[in-house]
């Protein structure tokens, strides 16, 4: 322990056998590293001053002490550091400052872990002779043991977590949704047991916010029977369900509601200092959370923000006023980042590939990087300034969604969600704008005289099984069934490959069907449409369904095929996937005139269904993403 004036340090060295860049994904997630070295959670307010800037202000008490202290925002530079600072207004400390350092080495990499205290009272430096740096020492070193048992490979995850709280009814619930699960959800019954078993053992920090997408790649399980099996685990109250309103900047969930009619047109992120809009492709994601019965939650936070609380974040560095600081660039990724800052205003793009020297200049009024020593380089220094009055903290992000958010758009066209939630509606004259549904019609022909050969009875019962083999279909490819209509059945998909899959399944089934029919007994036949377009979905009857001119244009291809066709519309060529699947099969391009549009569509006339993906390999990977 070091000693200048009122200030107490000590630096902890390290060093590692695993690689740098695992060294630092488990380091850095200091939401996990102080739940692991079980730190008390605490509960953050936030309060935005007249011009935008905002302060994040947290409680907490440890060992009967209350504490009340400043967040200051962590600084850090992707892979070489980051800086943890909280200013304290009450307690035994004035401040205390957490850094950590990491370089490559030939074995691996090493590191400096910086404690910085200053007491604020006679206890407070009592602390610090006594026990306050040797017990961290003893705590944080075993940590960085853990997660070099990670980097290397030795441990599936980063950090042990303490013993889990479960709930007074956890044990029940349980065992009553493995004798609940549907029958025809057995598929699901391995994904389940994970659920359970994550749902038991994992810590606060994983269990609180549970997302589908995330854990299906953890676990290399079927994203849609991942998504399917956290819809049952909902309705077997396991599992409640969250809608959240995702910021764009942060992309932190700052609206949070339970019912979709409850979420909000525009939402304010206090921690980015924006109002931003709803997106159903982009920004609204349906996540999960334990059930109290199940979990007992501590309310809370282990860290507010850290680098791996957003990995799109490269670089984030707080500057005073007329302040410049360098900054080794060599670790920022080989792509165009975003430059902005936690304070409200302007935004630009930076390249760390555009020269070997630059500089990053915050104004009041812009932020523009200027290219110092031009030519192609790793960007191996970059000087990043400050003009303004008052600090500021620039951000360089890669502006990207999370590929694990489990979009509305994608929900609402499943027929597993359908199943589950069919009670999700929007508020009365509120509607969704969807930029990209794929809307197909298959309608059955042959159903008249069906219904004249083996009376109204039998024949509705074969209609109303052929409609369920159509939604078995729907839920295998990731659709939804939205409505019926006399004979036709309305469906809706994210992807459009998988829509067209869809429909040789359903096509193929009806084949099969009627095959297997005696010569004097009447067939059953399909034809279908598809079209790709921009869509709204709103509630009409109970129920949500799709509006737009993609949906007219879907149900006027679907009555343009014959019996036994596809008909799909150019959109649908051009979609990803849809052309590997037309490649193996007998089609026809048409100009055809249409009931309600004025102009020829292209349309793409598909008469051998069966052919549909012949040409790809039997173990080809899906194309439909």
């Amino acid at each position: 322990m070091q000693r200048v004036g009122a200030t107490y340090s000590e630096t902890f060295h390290w060093t590692f056998e695993g690689p740098l860049e695992r060294v630092w994904m488990a380091l850095a997630d200091t939401e996990r590293f102080n739940e692991a070295a079980k730190l008390p959670v605490y509960a953050i307010t936030e309060d935005t001053d007249a011009d935008g800037h905002v302060t994040f202000h947290a409680r907490a008490k440890v060992g009967g002490i209350d504490l009340a202290w400043e967040e200051i925002p962590t600084n850090w530079v992707h892979n070489a550091w980051f800086e943890h600072g909280r200013r304290f207004s009450k307690g035994p400390l004035k401040s205390l400052t957490a850094r950590l350092e990491l370089w490559p080495t030939e074995t691996g990499c090493a590191g400096d872990y910086t404690l910085t205290a200053e007491p604020r009272t006679w206890f407070g430096h009592a602390m610090m002779y006594l026990s306050f740096f040797s017990a961290t020492k003893t705590n944080f070193t075993k940590l960085a043991r853990d997660a070099d048992a990670f980097a290397t490979g030795a441990a599936n995850v980063p950090f042990e977590v303490p013993p889990v709280s479960l709930g007074p009814d956890a044990a029940t619930l349980f065992e009553r949704a493995r004798q609940a699960w549907p029958s025809q959800a057995s598929h699901l019954h391995g994904v389940r047991d994970r659920l359970i078993r994550h749902l038991r053992e994992t810590g606060d920090v994983d269990a609180r916010r549970i997302r589908p997408l995330a854990l299906a790649e953890v676990w290399q399980t079927d994203e849609t029977e991942t998504i399917a099996t956290a819809f049952e685990a909902a309705r077997s109250g396991l599992l409640g369900t969250t809608w959240d309103l995702l910021c764009p900047r942060c992309q932190g969930a700052k609206v949070s509601v339970a019912a979709l009619d409850e979420l909000p047109r525009e939402a304010h992120c206090g921690s980015c200092n924006i109002t931003y809009g709803r997106d159903f492709a982009k920004n609204v994601e349906l996540s999960f959370y334990p059930s109290r019965q199940v979990r007992d939650l501590p309310d809370g936070e282990f860290c507010l923000y850290g680098p791996m609380t957003t990995p799109h974040v490269y670089a984030q560095v707080t500057l005073a006023p007329g302040e410049t600081r360098t900054i080794a660039s060599a670790t920022l990724p080989a792509k165009r980042l975003r430059m902005r800052t936690l304070e409200p205003g302007p935004e630009g793009e930076f390249d760390p590939r555009a020269a070997v020297a630059q500089v990053i200049t915050v104004t009041p009024d812009m932020i523009r990087a200027e290219a110092m020593a031009p030519g192609a380089g790793d960007g191996a220094t970059l000087s990043i300034s400050n003009t303004r009055p008052r600090d500021v903290t620039l951000v360089l992000d890669g502006p990207v969604w999370s590929r694990n958010a489990l979009t509305a758009d994608r929900v609402l066209a499943m027929q597993s969600f359908r199943d589950v939630f069919d009670d999700a509606l929007l508020r009365p004259g509120d509607h969704l704008n969807i930029d990209q549904a794929t809307i197909m019609f298959v309608d059955l022909k042959g159903s008249t005289q069906l219904y004249e050969d083996v009376g109204d009875a039998a024949a509705y019962r074969l209609v109303r099984e052929f409609f369920a083999e159509i939604a078995a279909a729907a839920r295998a490819h990731e659709g939804a069934v939205i409505k019926t209509i006399g004979d036709a059945v309305n469906l809706s998909f994210v992807r459009p490959a998988m829509a067209l899959r869809c429909a040789r399944a359903i096509h193929i089934a009806f084949a099969a069907h009627n095959a297997a029919l005696p010569d004097d007994t009447p067939r059953t036949e399909c034809k279908t449409g598809i079209h790709v377009g921009r869509t709204i979905a709103v509630t009409l009857n109970r129920q949500l369904d799709y509006y737009g001119t993609a949906v007219n244009l879907a149900a006027r291809l679907c009555d343009y095929a014959d019996p036994g066709e596809i008909v799909i519309s150019d959109a649908m060529c051009a979609a990803p996937g849809v052309a590997d699947m037309l490649a193996g099969a007998a089609a026809t391009t048409e100009s055809a005139t249409l009931k309600g549009f004025a102009a020829p569509v292209e349309v793409r006339r598909i008469t051998d269904v069966a052919g549909l993906g012949a040409a790809l390999p039997p173990t080809a990977p899906d194309q439909s993403t």
